[in-house]
């Protein structure tokens, strides 16, 4: 059986509106063991590619002949936008922990400037 590019395997993912974890548990795997295989590819098991596919509503057809395309087809991963990094800073740290990095940011920047004209003396 084929592999499944990582990157289609991301792209799918995040048209469906998966976090990784969700997704993870919807196709019966770790957290980590789906980021891996978007990092690289997914095993050519078909009990793993089989939930994959019902996972994200295709065929196992659709998925491999889908992630051939894409992987032929050699796209490129362009830079995300800022509101995809806010998304995934709150994803990762939620709203609570956003605010505390940039308090402990701006509390950083007012010491700095604070602090500047005694480091010039």
């Amino acid at each position: 059986m084929d592999v499944i590019d990582g990157g289609y395997l991301r792209k799918l993912r995040e048209e469906k509106g998966f976090s990784l974890r969700t997704f993870a548990q919807k196709i019966y795997v770790s957290k980590s063991t789906a980021q891996r295989w978007e990092q690289s590819h997914v095993p050519a098991d078909e009990e793993n590619i089989e939930n994959i596919a019902a996972a994200l509503d295709m065929t196992v057809d659709e998925l491999i002949h889908g992630s051939k395309n894409y992987a032929e087809s050699g796209v490129e991963e362009s830079m995300p936008d800022v509101a995809e990094i806010e998304k995934s800073v709150k994803a990762s740290f939620g709203l609570k922990g956003m605010r505390t990095a940039f308090l402990i940011a701006g509390v950083a920047i007012i010491c700095i400037l604070v602090l500047m004209p005694f480091l010039f003396v």
